[in-house]
């Protein structure tokens, strides 16, 4: 399944843009997992966390001037922008992981 782009950008301002507001929704969706994590709603946590990488990798193809996929694959948009393998696959250091219910 290959990534379908949605469109180019005409400036870099446009590109700017787009990458602010996926930004600010990772911004927003990490605070509720945050928020969830506080009522022990760990499932919705780790949805929302999901959902902030993604965005967040979504807002580095705007920022690169390249059109943001429509996919929810992780793996996937980390090796179009040329991210390590390893980061997607290595576990958390075990100092890396969240304590008392409490994100880093």
């Amino acid at each position: 399944m290959g990534l379908r782009p949605l469109k180019r950008y005409t400036t870099v301002v446009d590109a700017q843009k787009v990458a602010q507001h996926w930004y600010q929704q990772a911004v927003h969706d990490l605070e509720m997992a945050r928020r969830n994590l506080t009522v022990e709603g760990y499932d919705v946590a780790a949805f929302l966390a999901h959902q902030v990488v993604e965005k967040l990798l979504k807002a580095a193809f705007a920022l690169e001037g390249r059109p943001v996929p429509r996919t929810h694959h992780l793996d996937e948009m980390a090796s179009q922008l040329g991210l390590p393998d390893e980061t997607a696959r290595r576990p958390p250091r075990s100092d890396q992981r969240l304590r008392g219910g409490a994100l880093p």
